[in-house]
């Protein structure tokens, strides 16, 4: 490797029942290419219209972007002002979730 990169690549999907790894999945290997181009037009369709409507406000706020947890496109308004997260033992919510803000999509 040129650069000097080393990814170890985790198949084991995340934020679903019974997961398998990918490569051991004999499970779920159908493609439907029909409905693959029908997702893609639904996200470009929701990606555009987050980002019409909130290109325009002059706020601290992310693009839309995609969660592969609950897969949806998604923006974030932040507020700037603190929102304690109680929760000591949800280190990544805590982190993320320390100042108000608003999220939608």
């Amino acid at each position: 490797n040129q650069s000097d990169i080393h990814l170890k690549v985790n198949t084991l999907p995340q934020e679903v029942p019974n997961p398998i790894p990918f490569e051991n999945d004999v499970e779920h290997h159908h493609y439907d290419d029909e409905i693959a181009k029908e997702a893609l037009a639904l996200m470009k369709f929701a990606y555009h219209a987050e980002a019409k409507f909130i290109n325009g406000l002059r706020v601290r706020k992310s693009k839309p972007g995609l969660f592969w947890g609950t897969f949806d496109i998604s923006c974030i308004i932040v507020k700037d002002k603190p929102a304690p997260f109680e929760n000591d033992s949800m280190v990544i919510e805590r982190a993320a979730f320390d100042e108000e803000m608003i999220e939608f999509g």
